[in-house]
């Protein structure tokens, strides 16, 4: 069973409407109706979600299993697998190098406009349009939090080690 062909079957199975499910997943429906036709993915932590939910939809005859519940393309969990250990990377790079830049010294630098015109260092078009370009600035992103990180790095190596066990039983 492909993803998509999975996301229709535990929806219709809830009775849900694609609204309804989309909202359950705290997604949109146009990224629900893209993905129930296989022309987009959903995150990792949704489709963990829709496997889990599958899991408990298993028919009362059958033994729950993971081999029962999905018979779902190899390929596309090694996609998710490779899809997640990809973000945990990218998370502990970020760390690294959030580390690394602990060590270094910062400083940061204003600009005096009125000293630089009384001084007349630059013409007055070129302050004007300096003016112009602070105001239109914005602020700088606020920085996220390492234990923020650290949280989302946690998430996603239990998410690898979920699809791994499901790897590990469908083989």
């Amino acid at each position: 069973m492909k993803f998509a062909q999975m996301i229709i079957t535990v929806r219709q199975t809830l009775g849900l409407s694609q609204v309804d499910f989309a909202r359950m997943l705290n997604i949109s429906r146009a990224q629900l109706s893209m993905a129930e036709l296989g022309k987009r993915e959903l995150r990792p932590t949704k489709l963990v979600v829709i496997v889990q939910i599958l899991n408990i939809l298993t028919p009362a005859t059958d033994k729950p299993s993971v081999n029962n519940a999905i018979a779902i393309n190899k390929e596309d969990l090694r996609k998710q697998l490779v899809r997640l250990n990809y973000q945990a990377l990218q998370i502990n790079d970020k760390l690294q190098k959030r580390n690394n830049e602990k060590d270094l010294p910062h400083q940061e630098f204003t600009v005096d406009l009125e000293v630089i015109k009384e001084m007349k260092l630059i013409e007055d078009v070129w302050l004007d349009y300096i003016k112009i370009q602070q105001k239109k600035r914005k602020p700088k992103a606020i920085a996220v939090n390492e234990n923020d990180l650290r949280l989302q790095l946690v998430v996603l190596e239990a998410q690898i080690k979920f699809l791994e066990e499901i790897m590990s039983k469908t083989e």
